[in-house]
């Protein structure tokens, strides 16, 4: 009696397999690494020194302060047009016009640095995809995919720039037919508030030049790096075309990404010559930013039984950039042209 019941079963049971081995499985499961090529990052805004003086106003009777010197108020208020209050750090360098003149300077840079085209260079995540089959057309099978990627990313760039410095030079008269000789340096001279009368006068009213542009006379050193995780998200149609065991494959759509961005900056601007001034900039900032774009991609397949089968595929993304800042720094991610290869493990019901 077993028997007359099990027959029918199992010849139905047997019959269905045949089918559904010959039936294309609709769904698709897809898991294994993947490796990004090509995020890139455009560091700007670099380099900036602030004026580390102040000159004040280019009058007699002011308090004047310079990156080299200073020419101020002294105790008798600058009678006569003369101070005995001022100092200087170089007089070989800052007294001119034959030695009847001292320079002094006040030096500021512009935050004009760029660091272009820093790139991460290959990494590694992994990609987890869906597709399910929706019918066929002109002799292929099409449908709809969903991946998800998971890669990390790191930029750092440690390029030395080169920036103008702008330069505002004072000019006090050195009184006497010849000239006083002011004292030697180094070490840099300071006169005092209250004189003796042994000590050199100077005139206190400045002649300001017009501002000096030194070509790359700033030099900006350090780093920028900028480091986070993508995570990625593509939809959009596919084709598949069966070649035997080997399956091709085509898609686009839309692709979305996620951005984890940390962004941090240590640079030193420094300017030697004319004068010497150094600043620091530091900086770091933290964001979570989505960027929309699209994608294609093409790969294969490999069939190693009906439910199981390898694929590797290749994907190309464009994409709008991320910007941020840190302190004064900016940094632009670059998302657009990068190239996502994959291998997976599928299973299909």
């Amino acid at each position: 009696m077993l028997k007359r019941f099990l027959a029918p079963g199992l010849g139905v049971l047997l019959a269905w397999s045949g089918q559904a081995a010959d039936a294309p499985a609709p769904n698709r499961f897809t898991l294994g690494p993947a490796w990004l090529w090509g995020v890139q990052a455009d560091f700007t805004r670099l380099g900036g020194l602030a004026r580390q003086t102040d000159p004040g106003p280019a009058t007699a009777g002011a308090e004047h302060f310079y990156d080299d010197g200073f020419n101020r108020v002294d105790s008798t208020g600058n009678g006569l047009g003369l101070t005995t209050f001022f100092g200087y750090t170089d007089r070989t360098a800052q007294v001119v016009s034959g030695g009847t003149q001292l320079e002094l300077h006040s030096a500021s840079v512009l935050a004009t640095g760029q660091a272009l085209g820093a790139k991460a260079g290959s990494s590694a995540g992994y990609e987890f995809g869906y597709r399910r089959e929706l019918g066929t057309a002109a002799g292929c099978r099409w449908g709809l995919d969903f991946h998800f990627t998971h890669v990390p990313f790191g930029i750092r760039d440690q390029r030395t720039l080169a920036t103008d410095a702008t330069v505002i030079t004072d000019r006090y008269t050195i009184p006497g037919a010849p000239p006083i000789i002011l004292p030697a340096t180094p070490p840099a001279y300071v006169g005092p508030f209250t004189g003796t009368g042994a000590e050199p006068s100077i005139g206190d009213a400045p002649t300001r030049l017009a501002p000096t542009t030194l070509a790359s006379g700033a030099v900006t050193t350090g780093t920028r790096e900028l480091r986070g995780d993508l995570f990625g998200f593509r939809l959009g149609p596919s084709f598949e075309a069966d070649l035997g065991q080997w399956t091709v494959h085509g898609g686009g759509g839309l692709a979305m990404s996620l951005v984890r961005s940390e962004f941090s900056v240590n640079d030193t601007t420094s300017i030697a010559g004319v004068v010497t001034a150094t600043q620091l900039n530091q900086g770091r900032s933290e964001v979570l930013g989505g960027r929309w774009g699209g994608y294609v991609e093409s790969g294969l397949t490999y069939r190693l039984s009906p439910a199981w089968s390898v694929s590797a595929a290749g994907t190309y993304h464009w994409m709008q950039a991320l910007e941020q800042d840190a302190g004064t720094a900016r940094a632009r991610l670059k998302l657009s042209g990068t190239i996502l290869l994959r291998a997976g493990l599928n299973w299909s019901f």
